[in-house]
């Protein structure tokens, strides 16, 4: 893997003190306008977010979505869409008061083929992206509480020399939760333990159906971390700096009890599974994957079929591997992964984007 340079305080204190000049911030924040929450059962009512030069949307250079926002009924915001044209630690945006998040969020994201960067999110809605290179930074699949969430999260009981880190990163402590069809949910950050240990055990009804790696956001953003959950709900951080911090923001999957109604996908040349890749649609039009393979020969996958398609391409990061890798979905549903050595292994728990049209 190559190590990455990034602008990150050695500090924790530091971390949670991260300020920049911001131009035009008082004009994107005094025109934002309040997002319509829709039902529970009705599709999303999208807002594009206004970028801070020399930030622009992706869409015209790498097809990719013009960057946009949601707020669901129960006060959990979503993202999509793609910017470009700017720099590692540079501010991207100033969301508006009702996407800003309830804690600070850290999250991993693609910036370019194969390589992956990292995205923080203030409370005071200031986005900023780290990484190099930066051809792109992608805002497909993420997902956080706003200030106005009502959903009820369960606190996690931190195992095995484990702690929460909020005290320190202010991220909010170790939580999970589930939607009504069975999508679920971690929040808060954690530290402190030994890299590969269990860090905490998901509840019965939390728990995937098969063991799936989810990447997050670890310590200074210089190696490839992710969560190794198992069916018996054993959760172990995995990655050189996971025991000094280590996000849960953004950790989504499709639990073993999840009502979604899933359909399975025929891979692609040689890939195998290991666990057979499948794909469903919320009610809100967003497609939830799960599954992962390896000893692929080539980039491509597996093809979605036409309800289960992206309206423009998408690039997201992708767990499970010693080195950086992400996917890519296109409007016509091929799905490829990049990285070196992704194609030994790749794993699409917990891809989520929007599907075409929604």
């Amino acid at each position: 893997m190559t190590i990455k340079s990034r602008v990150h305080s050695i500090r924790r204190v530091s971390i949670c003190l991260l300020a920049a000049a911001i131009t035009g911030s008082t004009f994107l924040v005094a025109s934002a306008t309040a997002a319509p929450r829709p039902s529970l059962t009705a599709p999303y009512s999208w807002s594009t977010i206004a970028l801070l030069s020399p930030w622009h949307s992706a869409q015209t250079a790498f097809g990719l979505g013009t960057p946009r926002a949601t707020i669901d009924a129960h006060g959990v915001v979503h993202l999509e869409g793609a910017a470009s044209g700017g720099t590692s630690s540079t501010n991207v945006a100033i969301l508006p008061a009702q996407f800003r998040p309830s804690k600070l969020v850290y999250f991993p994201i693609a910036t370019d083929n194969g390589d992956s960067g990292e995205l923080f999110i203030k409370p005071d809605g200031t986005m900023t992206v780290y990484g190099s290179p930066i051809a792109y930074a992608s805002l497909a699949g993420l997902s956080y509480a706003s200030m106005s969430s009502t959903v009820s999260a369960t606190p996690l009981t931190m195992q095995n020399g484990w702690v929460s880190e909020n005290p320190i990163y202010s991220t909010g402590i170790p939580r999970v939760s589930a939607t009504a069809t069975g999508i679920v949910s971690l929040t808060g950050s954690l530290g402190g333990g030994t890299a590969s240990t269990q860090a905490f055990r998901l509840p019965a009804p939390y728990r995937p159906a098969n063991e799936i790696l989810v990447p997050v956001y670890s310590y200074g953003g210089l190696d490839t971390s992710y969560l190794d959950i198992k069916p018996s709900g054993a959760v172990l951080p995995v990655g050189t700096l996971v025991s000094t911090f280590t996000s849960l923001a953004g950790v989504t999957f499709v639990s073993a009890t999840s009502t979604l109604t899933m359909k399975t996908f025929t891979l692609q040349g040689t890939w195998m599974p290991s666990h057979t890749p499948k794909g469903g649609v919320d009610a809100h039009g967003t497609v939830h994957l799960e599954g992962s393979l390896q000893s692929g020969t080539s980039a491509e996958m597996f093809v979605l079929p036409p309800s289960l398609r992206p309206g423009h391409t998408i690039f997201e990061a992708t767990g499970g591997n010693i080195s950086e890798s992400m996917i890519s979905i296109t409007p016509a549903g091929v799905v490829s992964t990049y990285g070196a050595n992704a194609q030994s292994f790749t794993d699409v728990s917990g891809i989520t984007f929007q599907a075409a049209g929604s």
